[in-house]
């Protein structure tokens, strides 16, 4: 199926003009409590694209995801090594999965979504972990 092979980690549901039971998936989750309002009604939460043609060692991608984990809700995309392994980046919240993939042959991309304290470029993070 070419969906498993685009997300491996997701599960797919059969269904026939948008039928769809809900109960089956996972509860919703709540970024705002009821008591906490913002202006617009919207959670406080941010998105970062990283994009690069550079790869990155192994052992510098799980440093580069400890420094954002933090306030990281969620993450994904796909990732170049430099051990010329292309691999599959998924995760929510503190847990963080990568999976090899043979199809990819574009350049780096992942998005970051979260509540992050510090107002900080992870485009840049990101390129000084591909250069060190």
């Amino acid at each position: 199926m070419q969906i498993r092979k685009l997300n491996p980690f997701t599960s797919i549901i059969l269904t026939s003009f948008a039928r769809i039971v809900f109960e089956q998936g996972k509860p919703t989750m709540k970024f705002m409590p009821v008591h906490e309002v913002t202006e617009d009604g919207r959670p406080d939460l941010e998105s970062q694209v990283i994009k690069s043609t550079r790869t990155i060692r192994s052992e510098k991608l799980d440093e580069f995801l400890a420094q954002l984990i933090s306030g990281c809700i969620r993450c994904k995309g796909y990732v170049n090594l430099a051990e010329n392994q292309k691999v599959f980046l998924q995760g929510s919240f503190d847990r963080v999965t990568l999976q090899e993939i043979d199809f990819f042959a574009s350049p780096t991309e992942f998005v970051i979504i979260g509540n992050f304290t510090e107002k900080q470029s992870f485009q840049k993070l990101f390129d000084s972990f591909c250069n060190s």
